[in-house]
This record gives C-alpha cells, sequence and structure tokens, in this order.
C-alpha cells in the first residue's frame, strides 16, 4: 500500500472516529475542521496525479493534529479502540473506500488571481482571447484567467452578438 493509499485510510478511519465521539457527546470541532482541510488536501493530492511529498506531509500533520485532539478530549477506552485500528492500517489493512470528488475550482491557479470558467469556445475566439489572457484548457472545458477578464468577456460578447 502507498503512502497516499495509506493516509486516505487513516482519513476514514478518522472521520468515522470523530462521528462517534461526537454521537457520544464529545465537542471535537476543532478536529472535524481538521479533518475538512485533510481530506480537500488529499482529494487535490489524488486529482494532480503528481504526488508531492509536501502535500503528503501537510495531510500527516492534519491527521495528527485532529488525532491529537480527538485523544485529549476522549478516554483511554476511546483512545485504545482507535489507536488498534490505526496500527492496522499502518500495517497495510484496508478500512474504506476513498472517495475522489470532482474538485469545484481549477487546482493550481493562484488564489490571487481572477477567472472564469468556459465549457467550450471556438477556435477563433479561442484564438483572439489567447491575445490578452492567459487560457487554460481543462476536461470540462477552459479557465481563462489574468488581469484582462473583461477584455477577454468583451471578445466573447462580440462574438454572441453576430
Amino acid at each position: 500500500m502507498e503512502r497516499i493509499d495509506k493516509l486516505a485510510q487513516t482519513f476514514l478511519a478518522t472521520a468515522d472516529m470523530v462521528t462517534e465521539a461526537r454521537k457520544i457527546g464529545f465537542n471535537v470541532d476543532r478536529a472535524l475542521n481538521l479533518l475538512r482541510t485533510a481530506k480537500s488536501v488529499l482529494n487535490e493530492a489524488y486529482l494532480k496525479r503528481e504526488i508531492r511529498d509536501d502535500l503528503l506531509q501537510h495531510i500527516e500533520q492534519l491527521l495528527q493534529e485532529a488525532h491529537a485532539e480527538i485523544f485529549s478530549v476522549c478516554g483511554e477506552e476511546f483512545t485504545e479502540k482507535w489507536d488498534e485500528i490505526f496500527k492496522r492500517i499502518m500495517k497495510g489493512e484496508k478500512y474504506g473506500e476513498f472517495k475522489i470528488e470532482k474538485m469545484r475550482f481549477a487546482v493550481g491557479l493562484p488564489r490571487d488571481r481572477r477567472w472564469i470558467r468556459v465549457k467550450s469556445l471556438e477556435d477563433e475566439i479561442l484564438k483572439e482571447i489567447k491575445e490578452v489572457a492567459e487560457v487554460i484548457e481543462t476536461k470540462e472545458g477552459y479557465v481563462i484567467c489574468g488581469e484582462n477578464l473583461k477584455e477577454a468577456l468583451e471578445i466573447m460578447r462580440k462574438h454572441m452578438k453576430k
């Protein structure tokens, strides 16, 4: 089992552990927030298909923080049960199936840039837009980004009037 797969299995078990802790009545909101972040980063790592060590280290850190938070709140009996499950996962035992979710945002775009998604563009329009803005081709269509988005939209508007 690869490192990313073990992290996915650990994530699944940690999610179940949070659910169980909440059912018992423990306040594990911080751990839940850490898990949400871990899921996003894990999902990104799977989708990129180029697994970088820094992403994996970040996921490990988030999961470890979530474990520490849960174990500090819950009792020893609770901790022992889940410790055993995590030991089995580290030995390569499968816990569940991690479902990769389609990203709702373009992976790799800087957060400080504005961008728009377009499903399809004619070659002529695409050529004109590339002169004023950066165009990234994705599975779903195109992502147009850069400082000149208004100009790119104006080009599309001009062609739609025809």
